[in-house]
């Protein structure tokens, strides 16, 4: 029986040897250790929070565009001492099927200055002209909320007082889209124009 136990222990210790050493041989030739490379993500930009001069947006079927600006007095236009006026051509327009309410001239557009908001100035109103803002002669955008059907364009100058001398790089216009139905109003959006160059 020894014999038989030590043979028995003999292929015992010869199977384990071959399973240890079965794990430490290695190939000839080394492999090389593949490492992914993380492929380069491009930025996505930050969305675009000013418009620019000329620029337009379209929300809900309206699209609207601050074209330009003037700074000074004008013609009999009556201003506090330190102060002058700054004039903002806008045009608004339904681009929709529908009739679609216009932003107001007065409520809809606004100035920012300085942690400051501003509306725009009414146009003195007259028998002859409610439009006209005295003599300087520039047509007001004159947009009341009513709907207007599609294909209709409103544009025209609105009036604001500033500092004189004000950095117009610092001040935007703030126009807010909304519907308006009897004493509801309903808000569908806003955007900014910067008047920086």
């Amino acid at each position: 029986m020894k014999k038989k136990t030590i043979v028995s222990l003999i292929v015992i210790v010869a199977i384990v040897s071959v399973v240890i050493f079965a794990g430490c041989i290695e190939d000839k030739e080394p492999r090389p250790t593949v490492i992914p490379t993380p492929t380069p993500k491009t930025p996505t930009p930050p969305p675009k929070t000013d418009l620019s001069l000329g620029e337009s947006a379209v929300i809900h079927d309206v699209s609207f565009t601050v074209v330009k600006y003037e700074v000074g007095t004008d013609g009999d236009m009556r201003f506090p001492e330190g102060a002058m006026s700054l004039w903002i051509y806008v045009r608004g327009e339904n681009v929709g099927e529908v009739p679609h309410s216009l932003p107001r001239s007065y409520g809809d557009v606004d100035l920012l200055y300085k942690g400051t908001s501003q509306k725009a100035r009414c146009p003195p109103t007259t028998l002859h002209s409610f439009t006209t803002y005295g003599t300087t002669g520039k047509e007001g955008y004159m947009a009341s909320g009513g709907e207007v059907y599609p294909g209709v364009v409103n544009e025209g100058w609105l009036l604001y007082t500033v500092p004189e001398g004000v950095d117009t790089s610092q001040i935007k216009i703030r126009v807010t889209y909304v519907k308006v139905q009897g004493m509801f109003v309903e808000v569908y959006g806003t955007k900014t124009w910067s008047l920086k160059s």
